[in-house]
């Protein structure tokens, strides 16, 4: 597949393709010690970012010029995004460097990557949060579970866990509260906080019959 060359990245690899990316590369944050390369300006020496990006099948990189930093970084996030992207088999390699010229044009000073920090997009700071959150929750459980062995708890918690898992069905006392005779006799909890004369709680539910003949009513709480 020939891959057209217009001098332009993003027409270049098909960026309206990957509408996902586009979206992560406009959001992305700088973070970089480069920011502040004014010290050049309104001198005549000149500094410029470009980026290479060797494809599939072609010998010679192509190089893409670019005027701002955040340019040049904006465009190598994108190329990043792509090459990570499952199923891309376009890219090959790529580099990113800035350029310094004296006044005739001889390259005085050309810095690679190495010297930059990372960047990231919004999504992957909110992600690399929730990890920190994943580890933190990881941690206390594994505290928990330190807890329960040291405390010799592992039966108490087992029947804790039993009876927060196992489904409740409630009814309320219409007419009076728990009593000898006043609700069926396999009940499991009773709470006279709710309702007027408090509610009964089954691991089954009632028949119609048992309702009618004890005066209870379903409560959904």
């Amino acid at each position: 597949m020939t891959i057209k060359n217009t001098g332009n990245i993003y027409n270049d690899l098909g960026a309206y393709k990957h509408q996902d990316i586009i979206k992560a590369i406009q959001i992305m944050e700088l973070n970089s010690t480069k920011n502040n390369l004014y010290i050049y300006e309104n001198s005549k020496i000149s500094l410029s970012y470009e980026f290479s990006v060797v494809l599939v099948g072609e010998d010679e990189p192509r190089q893409y010029g670019f005027k701002t930093l955040n340019e040049l970084l904006t465009a190598s996030y994108f190329v990043s995004l792509l090459v990570g992207k499952e199923g891309n088999t376009v890219i090959a390699d790529y580099n990113l460097y800035t350029t310094v010229k004296d006044e005739n044009g001889i390259i005085v000073l050309e810095d690679t990557t190495d010297n930059f920090h990372f960047w990231r997009s919004l999504k992957e700071k909110e992600l690399l949060e929730n990890e920190r959150k994943l580890k933190k929750e990881l941690e206390e459980l594994r505290l928990y579970k330190q807890f329960i062995t040291e405390h010799n708890a592992e039966k108490e918690f087992l029947k804790w866990k039993e009876k927060k898992e196992k489904v409740l069905y409630w009814y309320k006392y219409l007419y009076r509260g728990c009593s000898l005779g006043a609700q069926p006799s396999d009940f499991l909890e009773v709470d006279h906080s709710k309702c007027k004369f408090g509610i009964v709680a089954y691991d089954r539910e009632l028949t119609v019959e048992e309702c009618k003949e004890y005066e209870l009513r379903r409560w959904e709480g």
